[in-house]
């Protein structure tokens, strides 16, 4: 039996007690829903075991939790997390968006006790983002940027597990073969104590996670990426949305390490270029789904190398790619047959790309051509006749007319249609 534990979202305590009050379910063989969520609350729910539920032979111990939501939990701390971590080894599913108070050290904790998780959400935006930890070795005087937390990256050292010792840390280059990266060595011996709370001589250990978003971390770098994928291989889904330090350098980390991806997204990560393609192509028929919408230096050689390879490709998103023409489309196309969702908005395709497309990709069930300014009625004419199962069509801001229009809603009877035209309604 998989047993859950969900929070409601609560901003505040109430007043007069640092904590929020609690509101009990049905116990562990059910759900447990809990309004908030100080380091103390956490406890005092893991530590109470039997007492959670009057009937102690339906109740189950902390330590049989696989699965807990804290979304939207302003008082979640990393202290938190490392109770969670200590009472639940067994976790297999943790959320918690929205969380502003989560740094590097949550992630640290989680990687060293909870070697079963396979699903790990961080993302989501907050009000306010503290800047960068001390804990955190690799990134140093980073502005402050609204983000969802301060999670940038993982100590080389702490995940090496070397603490206690006077050692130089040393992880696999991201190229393969023997090189190293050098950290700070800890002494000790010295009198400034460790800011991670981990205990000394843990070995490096690999992590089940599978599903992972850090969608909205500003502060993640390629370093603290490559860090966190070298122990992450078994990761199916990987989403980086706007994480804006993250370069080709990290997602060729992730295209060595992570080599059973199938949906992986960079989306507004404005430094990824065709060389991050060309990397990820190495995932062949693995990768299903890819968003590099908003990198503008992605161009037709980059998608040519994903499409070349990744021929099982059912999700595509290039928008704002304005350097994607008709070239990329048709070696796509060709590619690509059983893709099923393609949003090319505001990309350089004209009529032409739209005819390879129509013609190779019949089974299309959505697409985007939002500010395509070049598409007319002709293009719009090959998608409707030959895509006859097409779903979602989005055609804002573009010179589809009336007559474009009643061609797709004859040939593509439940086709929703999403546009900006008075003469449609």
């Amino acid at each position: 039996m998989t047993s859950g534990l969900t929070a409601k979202t609560c901003s505040g305590a109430t007043r007069g007690s640092p904590t929020c009050g609690w509101g009990y379910g049905c116990g562990w063989n059910g759900k447990l829903m809990a309004r908030h969520s100080d380091r103390h609350a956490v406890l005092r729910l893991l530590s109470r075991g039997d007492a959670l539920n009057g009937n102690s032979s339906s109740s189950m111990p902390a330590t049989e939790v696989e699965k807990i939501t804290l979304n939207g939990c302003s008082k979640l701390t990393d202290r938190s997390v490392a109770a969670i971590s200590r009472k639940c080894p067994r976790l297999r599913h943790l959320e918690v968006r929205n969380c502003p108070n989560l740094t590097d050290q949550a992630l640290v904790h989680l990687s060293h006790r909870c070697l079963d998780l396979e699903h790990l959400d961080f993302s989501g935006k907050n009000n306010f983002c503290p800047p960068c930890s001390s804990c955190c070795l690799e990134i140093r005087d980073v502005n402050k940027v609204p983000s969802c937390s301060q999670i940038t990256c993982l100590s080389l050292q702490y995940m090496d597990g070397l603490v206690g010792g006077s050692k130089t840390r040393s992880v696999p280059s991201p190229g393969g073969g023997s090189g190293s990266h050098s950290e700070s060595q800890v002494d000790s011996s010295s009198s400034s104590p460790s800011p991670l709370s981990i205990p000394p001589c843990l070995p490096p250990k690999q992590m089940c996670l599978q599903y992972l978003d850090l969608t909205d971390c500003h502060m993640l770098g390629d370093k603290g990426l490559t860090t966190v994928v070298s122990v992450c291989t078994q990761l199916l889904y990987l989403y980086l949305r706007r994480c804006i330090r993250i370069t080709d350098i990290g997602v060729n980390s992730v295209s060595i390490y992570c080599q059973l991806l199938r949906e992986f997204s960079v989306s507004d990560c404005v430094h990824v270029t065709d060389v991050s393609l060309s990397k990820l192509s190495s995932l062949g028929p693995n990768l299903r789904y890819l968003s590099v919408a908003k990198c503008e230096q992605v161009t037709d050689v980059g998608l040519a190398h994903i499409a070349r390879r990744c021929y099982k490709l059912r999700y595509l998103n290039v928008r704002g790619c304005e350097a994607i023409t008709d070239n990329a489309l048709e070696v796509l196309s060709r590619s690509c047959p059983r893709l099923r969702a393609l949003d090319i908005g505001k990309c350089d395709v004209t009529d032409r790309g739209l005819r390879f497309l129509s013609q190779y990709c019949p089974n299309l069930k959505k697409l985007s051509l939002k500010s395509c300014d070049v598409i007319t009625n002709k293009g719009i004419q090959y998608i409707a006749y030959y895509c006859r199962g097409l779903q979602q069509l989005n055609i804002q801001d573009t010179c589809i007319t009336v007559d474009g229009y009643r061609t797709v809603k004859k040939f593509c009877k439940r086709c929703i249609i999403e546009h900006t035209n008075p003469a449609f309604y």
